[in-house]
């Protein structure tokens, strides 16, 4: 038994197809038996030929994958289907997530662990824990009204609009930006991570990057937000020059330029509180006196969606997402102009990542950010992109509006990357569920 646990959380789309070809091979040439874990529904479709989902620590619902991720039984699993970013949705599409929050397993008592975020619920479900029950479609599920149903769960609501401001004035201009790497006392020429990378990003827009591992994505947000020195080209911020900024006017540009890191776990200080956390910037900006920052946190944990009162909880009492809410809300302590997110939602389960987004991008909306959005999901990139730059081996090599590189890439290396990126529910998986029971959700 081969036991995969998130084989391909923080991969692109064609290192992901490699890895799973790799375990689809170890399965057919040693008859290895694959328990794949994972939270991305277009692995799940193309490698597995049963599904288990889990909720609270329980089964809720098992069977074909077919059947299961085209005709949901358990509300939890409609509601991860429904929070799966499609490629083929438009930009300026809202995510789709799960209201409420997973519950804290040290808390769960009688009745089921979904019912304060279940559509479906009844009174019966409080109070009892509903078992693994098998149904007529050949699906088990652990849900009480399920149980008695016969027709399909209702379709989730058409997913709504982004209300997106639309983008102003230039505030960060790069201009042919260069960064190579090189050992110490090393005599060859080191490796090139950024070749030449020239982009603009406006007020109120959002710049999706995408690329392979490799590409220079993550150098090239770290060098814009000044955490690495570039080796040429040129930075405009707001006009001005920051291309080699004094210590003094450094110190001006990372209040103006923030990021929000990828691993929510890794980012977070554990020796620090959420307040200590979030205050940080203040301090090191020199914002306000301590009743004032102490406001200020208060403030800015509000608007990132938590409840002031977490302030002295520290990190490890929190889940994935909250935890990034917790970055974000750091990230926004200065007041920034720019927030570049390096993969901030590329280690959080679908219906988590919907709510990330959404809260990015009604911040957005609020404050007037110009965000960099880097990311290997494409769907995700698309969704919430103005304008993508697709990079290869530390250049852009294709940029344009959003719908138009997904429609209709000029570039061979666009057109690899969007037939890597999995779908949720493949067109083979749908012709086998429709051959078998004549019907779909």
């Amino acid at each position: 038994i081969l036991l995969a646990d998130e084989p391909t959380t923080a991969l692109d789309a064609t290192v992901q197809d490699q890895i799973l070809t790799l375990l689809a091979d170890l399965n057919r040439e040693t008859g290895t038996a694959l328990v794949l874990i994972t939270h991305n529904m277009g692995v799940v479709a193309r490698s597995c030929e049963r599904v288990l989902v889990m909720y609270g620590g329980t089964v809720v619902e098992d069977g074909p994958t077919a059947q299961v991720l085209t005709r949901p039984s358990h509300p939890y699993t409609a509601g991860l289907l429904a929070a799966v970013p499609r490629l083929s949705a438009p930009s300026g599409t809202r995510l789709t997530g799960i209201p409420g929050s997973p519950p804290d397993l040290t808390l769960l008592g009688d009745g089921c662990a979904f019912a304060d975020r279940c559509t479906l619920v009844e009174d019966r479900c409080r109070t009892g824990t509903p078992p693994l029950t098998q149904l007529p479609n050949g699906v088990r599920a652990a849900c009480l009204p399920a149980a008695g149903r016969t027709e399909p769960l209702p379709a989730p609501a058409a997913p709504a609009r982004i209300d997106r401001p639309t983008p102003g004035a230039v505030v960060l201009e790069a201009d042919g930006l260069r960064k190579t790497y090189r050992k110490r006392g090393a005599r060859r020429r080191g490796f090139t991570a950024l070749d030449g990378v020239s982009l603009t990003l406006a007020e109120g827009e959002t710049l999706g990057i995408v690329g392979e591992s490799g590409s220079g994505k993550s150098t090239l947000a770290r060098v814009l937000a000044h955490a690495h020195t570039s080796d040429g080209g040129t930075m405009r911020l707001r006009g001005e020059d920051v291309t080699r900024p004094s210590r003094r006017e450094l110190h001006a540009v990372r209040r103006q330029v923030q990021m929000v890191f990828q691993d929510p776990y890794a980012s977070l200080n554990p020796r620090m509180t959420v307040g200590e956390i979030v205050a940080e910037p203040l301090i090191a900006f020199g914002l306000g006196d301590r009743d004032a920052r102490e406001s200020r946190v208060a403030e800015l944990l509000e608007l990132a969606g938590l409840d002031p009162a977490v302030a002295d909880r520290h990190p490890r009492s929190f889940s994935g997402g909250q935890r990034q809410r917790i970055g974000i809300a750091r990230a926004l302590a200065p007041e920034p102009t720019v927030l570049i997110c390096d993969e901030p939602v590329s280690a959080l389960d679908v219906s988590v990542q919907a709510q990330i987004v959404g809260l990015l991008t009604d911040l957005q909306r609020d404050l007037g950010l110009a965000l960099v959005f880097i990311a290997h999901d494409l769907a995700v990139v698309r969704q919430v992109s103005h304008r993508i730059a697709v990079m290869h081996q530390g250049r852009i090599v294709e940029s344009g509006s959003a719908d138009e590189v997904c429609e209709h890439p000029r570039e061979a290396y666009t057109r690899a990357l969007l037939a890597a990126a999995p779908e949720p529910v493949p067109p083979a998986v749908r012709a086998a569920h429709t051959e078998k029971t004549g019907a779909l959700a």
